[in-house]
């Protein structure tokens, strides 16, 4: 569905198919095609995080990752496991800036498991945003809530500063009914 997306915009992709050996080449073919002609070369690589040919990929010309949606796993340290080796694929080695961006669809599943795999020190916005976080970040990382400001702008912030800030309206709706507790454990919500 992406691939048509990005055909669609006239957006030049390489796709790892195939065996370990021809996904391999593939990907080695898109990290030579930014070394020859950067201009010209294809933007994106498309790699699913939960198939073998993902793993140990080293790609420090990408300086955009993308998670078009949320990894389903059971556990928070799997995720936690597959999120660190996904964004260390474009960091080691890299010069320039990382950009990481998610993708959540809201009112589905992917705000659930969201909120329930990913945690932060801080808060998350739009880009041109004009919600205002907090200037200090907490020491440890935890898990995070989708809110909406009154004015109708909408970020991922850690939970606890909801218990501290009145100007939040929490809303559930950006949630799907579906709960995929089984998907939990060791008491993770």
């Amino acid at each position: 569905m992406l691939g048509k997306a990005f055909d669609r915009h006239k957006i030049t992709y390489y796709t790892p198919n195939g065996n370990s050996r021809q996904a391999a080449e593939i990907i080695e073919e898109f990290k030579a095609s930014v070394k020859e002609d950067p201009e010209h070369c294809p933007k994106a690589l498309l790699l699913n995080l939960t198939n073998e040919t993902a793993a140990g990929v080293n790609l420090a010309n990408a300086n955009h990752i993308i998670f078009v949606s949320p990894l389903l796993v059971e556990s928070k340290h799997k995720y936690d496991l597959a999120m660190t080796q996904a964004i260390g694929r474009s960091r080691y080695g890299q010069e320039m800036k990382v950009h990481i961006c998610h993708f959540a669809a809201l009112r589905t599943i992917d705000v659930y498991i969201f909120q329930h795999r990913y945690e932060r020190t801080n808060g998350i916005t739009a880009a041109k945003s004009t919600v205002r976080m907090p200037s200090e970040s907490l020491t440890t990382p935890e898990k995070i809530k989708l809110v909406k400001k009154k004015q109708g702008s909408t970020a991922l912030v850690p939970v606890s500063w909801l218990a501290e800030e009145k100007t939040w309206e929490r809303l559930s709706t950006f949630t799907s009914l579906i709960n995929f507790s089984e998907t939990s454990e060791d008491g993770e919500e």
